[in-house]
């Protein structure tokens, strides 16, 4: 096939790669009779409680800072949502947030690295990472209740339907991580997602425990 283009102006028509991308799938859960995974949105006390996943990349070869482009889609199943949507369409809404983490915290964030250190997604296969502490954050993510180190990018919009898409471009320093927390708009919804990363480099995207 051919394509071709029309402009007004010089343009340059170049084809894209072919992109990386990473899937993971989880759940808000009940874990006891008084918790559960499942925290609602920042202004719930329980908000911390939600899942946490991160988002990594191999380090720039000069150790230096990368430019990372991405699309992170929030999803969820038409069937196990069916009977919440119905009977509780505000309470079971469904988005995202999403931090960076640059790893200069108390030992709460991700790990970080000095430049010319080359942090390859590899070296991060054998322990899940860890969770990070937003007890502070709540109903003031962007007024510095975070902890050091930590910055809110993106706060979706909730929504009824079944797919919330969030797209960054970055500067991420050595070391950096991005932490993605799902939430309900209600605490105690419960149900399956599924999240999935796209981007112009190869990432590797797991839960936090």
């Amino acid at each position: 096939y051919r394509l071709r283009v029309l402009a007004e102006s010089k343009v340059c028509l170049r084809q894209l790669g072919s992109g990386h991308s990473a899937y993971a799938d989880g759940a808000w859960r009940r874990i006891s009779p008084q918790h559960s995974s499942a925290g609602g949105h920042s202004s719930e006390a329980s908000w911390p409680s939600n899942p946490q996943f991160e988002l990594r990349w191999c380090a720039a070869a000069d150790g230096g800072t990368q430019r990372v482009a991405l699309k992170i889609v929030l999803c969820r199943g038409e069937r196990p949502w069916a009977a919440a949507r119905a009977s509780q369409p505000v309470e079971s809404m469904v988005g995202m947030y999403v931090f960076r983490d640059d790893g200069q915290g108390d030992g709460q964030g991700g790990a970080s690295a000095s430049p010319g250190i080359d942090v390859d997604v590899a070296n991060h296969t054998a322990d899940p990472p860890r969770r990070v502490a937003l007890d502070e954050g709540g109903q003031r993510l962007a007024a510095g209740g975070l902890p050091q180190g930590m910055q809110l990018l993106h706060e979706s919009c909730f929504t009824t339907g079944l797919e919330v898409t969030c797209t960054l471009q970055l500067q991420l320093r050595p070391g950096a991580r991005l932490i993605v927390v799902p939430a309900t708009f209600a605490p105690a919804q419960f149900g399956p997602f599924r999240l999935s990363v796209h981007g112009d480099l190869p990432v590797q995207l797991r839960e936090c425990s």
